[in-house]
């Protein structure tokens, strides 16, 4: 009777364990599938939210593309720069290179670098400017007008530890400025030259006049004057006056041929101003011609 009770006993425990078993496994089932719902859940959330953080970034950049601004980030501490990728189309850089103030400081113009540096110097320090106009020349001599605006932002110490920002590339605004008033100077030069050649009776007079209404108005150092052929293939020498600079080796009356001087082409088919606003790093200009004159903006 003991060892019937015993067994009894035995498989009664065995049953329960059994038992307990079964619902643990079924209660581990039920948790692991409420977790792997939860996962699900996530992991669609953040496939959205990845999405629409993709959308955004995507419409971002297509902003920039459009208006021709890039931005960055300053870490003043680390020294770190991180631009978008409009701004290193903008400085005509490939992407995969890295931004750095350095590379940035040297594509600066030269007649802009003294006032940028100092602005980058106090920008270190946490005095921040809100807006800078500059130039800068590309590496294939291109010069792009920027406008950069910045905004600091503080650390937990209250002192400016990040500048965020953008760059705006607004070289055609500046253009159609510079056009603008050009061709107003370019007007009221006519209008006086007009009036002056109308007193002009020799071929000597209507060149001391030209000459006179050019310095007048742009204020050159040298001032030449070439025909062109009817047939706009060459062009001679009729005058010049160089001023202070040493005159190159032309001879007067001696054709030039127009045909592979970028310049020349250029004013050959132009019909109106073609302005060279800086002669040391336009590609259009014969370098050892610059050097020789001295002159840095020539007006044809």
């Amino acid at each position: 009777a003991l060892a019937i009770a015993f067994v009894t006993v035995a498989l009664l425990l065995i049953r329960q364990g059994f038992a307990a078993s079964r619902r643990a496994e079924s209660a581990l089932r039920d948790a692991r599938d409420q977790l792997e719902a939860r996962v699900q859940k996530r992991t669609a959330e953040l496939a959205r939210s990845i999405g629409s953080l993709y959308a955004s970034e995507s419409r971002l950049a297509e902003a920039q593309k459009i208006s021709h601004t890039g931005s960055y980030d300053w870490e003043l501490r680390t020294s770190q720069l991180t631009w978008s990728d409009e701004l290193y189309r903008i400085f005509g850089i490939e992407s995969t290179k890295p931004a750095t103030l350095e590379a940035m400081e040297r594509m600066v113009h030269p007649d802009d670098y003294a006032r940028v540096h100092e602005i980058f110097l106090r920008a270190r320090d946490g005095e921040v400017p809100e807006s800078i106009e500059y130039r800068i020349v590309r590496r294939n001599r291109e010069v792009r007008h920027l406008l950069a605006n910045a905004r600091g932002i503080r650390d937990e110490r209250h002192a400016v530890g990040r500048i965020v920002g953008t760059i705006q590339d607004i070289t055609e605004r500046k253009r159609a400025e510079e056009l603008i008033r050009l061709q107003q100077e370019h007007s009221h030069s006519l209008l006086r030259l007009s009036r002056n050649l109308e007193r002009a009776l020799t071929q000597a007079d209507v060149l001391g006049a030209c000459r006179e209404e050019v310095e007048r108005t742009l204020g050159l150092r040298a001032v030449w004057f070439h025909l062109f052929a009817d047939d706009r293939k060459t062009v001679r020498l009729v005058h010049a006056d160089f001023g202070p600079a040493n005159p190159p080796p032309m001879t007067p009356g001696q054709p030039i041929r127009v045909e592979g001087d970028r310049l020349l082409e250029e004013i050959a088919s132009a019909h109106s101003l073609v302005v060279v606003k800086d002669a040391r790093i336009d590609p259009r200009i014969n370098r050892a011609a610059v050097e020789n004159l001295g002159c840095r903006t020539l007006i044809n």
